[in-house]
């Protein structure tokens, strides 16, 4: 029986930095589907939120695209999620926000912006 616990502490650890052929990872299904919750329990077992798709897409850029603001603001306050990279289309999570028409997200990226520089 301990050899079967210690097997699945493995598997469970190795779970936030497995990925697909696309590159996405647990994280980056999580932020599209909004389970904040999950993307939690993922961060907390070291999920790496700047990985990147082959799209160039982050988990904080699905997340903002998709408009769910409860798992970006979870990306944001993380403070490993770069509001600043742009996918391969040029966009950063605050462009796909506001293209999409996501007030909320936009807010608190702009909040974040913000923050990180006053003076702008």
């Amino acid at each position: 029986m301990g050899k079967l616990v210690k097997r699945s502490r493995v598997i469970v650890c190795s779970i936030p930095r497995l990925s697909t052929q696309g590159g996405w990872t647990p994280a980056h299904v999580a932020a599209f589907d909004g389970e904040t919750e999950a993307l939690q329990a993922l961060i907390d077992a070291g999920a790496s939120l700047g990985a990147l798709t082959e799209e160039g897409e982050t988990p904080l850029i699905l997340a903002a695209r998709q408009g769910h603001l409860g798992t970006s603001r979870e990306l944001f306050v993380s403070g490993s999620a770069k509001i600043h990279l742009k996918d391969r289309e040029d966009k950063t999570a605050l462009d796909w926000a506001r293209l999409k028409s996501h007030a909320p997200v936009v807010a608190l990226l702009m909040a974040g912006l913000w923050a990180e520089n006053p003076r702008r």
